[in-house]
This record gives C-alpha cells, sequence and structure tokens, in this order.
C-alpha cells in the first residue's frame, strides 16, 4: 500500500528546503512560522527521496513525493562524464535518504543510502570531483 502525504505535510517539508529559516520566519502567509521555525531539529533534516538523475548543471534531481526538487551535492560534483555511468552507485529511482545541509532555491545535500554516504562514494569510485 502506497503511503501519501498529506498536502500540509509536503507544503511544510517543501518550505523547509527551500526557504532560508530568516526569511521564513519573517513572511506572512508563509506555511512555515515562527513557531514552527523554532521546533525544527537541530541536527540536520534527512528525507526519503528517489533519485530521478544528474542534470547537464551537475544538480542531482530528486523526487520528493510527486514533486522533483533539483539538489547540488555536499562537497562533490559529478563529472560531466560520469553522469551516464552512476547506475552502480546512483540507480535512476533508487530510494534514498536526503540530508538538508542548507536550506534555499537549490539545497545542498548530503546522499545517504543506509548509513552509507553516497557523496564520498562518488567520491571514491572517481564519478566527482571535490568542490569547495
Amino acid at each position: 500500500m502506497k503511503s501519501r502525504l498529506s498536502a500540509p505535510l509536503l507544503a511544510s517539508v517543501l518550505t523547509f528546503l527551500l526557504v532560508p529559516v530568516s526569511l521564513a520566519a519573517s513572511t506572512t502567509g508563509t506555511v512555515m512560522s515562527q513557531d514552527v521555525a523554532g521546533v525544527l531539529p537541530v541536527s540536520n533534516l534527512k528525507i526519503d527521496v528517489n533519485f530521478q538523475r544528474i542534470d547537464t548543471d551537475g544538480m542531482a534531481i530528486l523526487k520528493f513525493g510527486t514533486v522533483l526538487i533539483k539538489t547540488q551535492l555536499a562537497g562533490v560534483r559529478v563529472k560531466d562524464k560520469a553522469r551516464d555511468n552512476l547506475d552502480a552507485v546512483l540507480p535512476e529511482g533508487a530510494r534514498l535518504q536526503a540530508e538538508i545541509v542548507q536550506k534555499g532555491s537549490i539545497p545542498t545535500v548530503i546522499l545517504w543510502k543506509g548509513s552509507v554516504n553516497l557523496n564520498t562514494q562518488l567520491l571514491a569510485q572517481g564519478l566527482a570531483d571535490i568542490v569547495q
């Protein structure tokens, strides 16, 4: 049985991903109010996603519920020539966790498969370069 996210929950998570806390707390009419921002976990939020692809700009396209989210991988950039050879580490449709390390219009994430950090896996297999 597929679980469906309620619209308010989906809106809250997307707001958390895309809107910096300072802006969300000061914007009226936004799903995330100052009260909600105060109860967010101190550690980085991890959400369940499905990996879709790496686009031509090197951004990871992740599916959260029915929404596609463009994200930047924290600390790494997938090599252009490696985009077509990611199946061993990041097969299309793979169920992962995305740890949000920086919010914004393009969130920065660390991808996890169980306890394995896939960002470092990409580096170890020569599929990505380190970025500062």
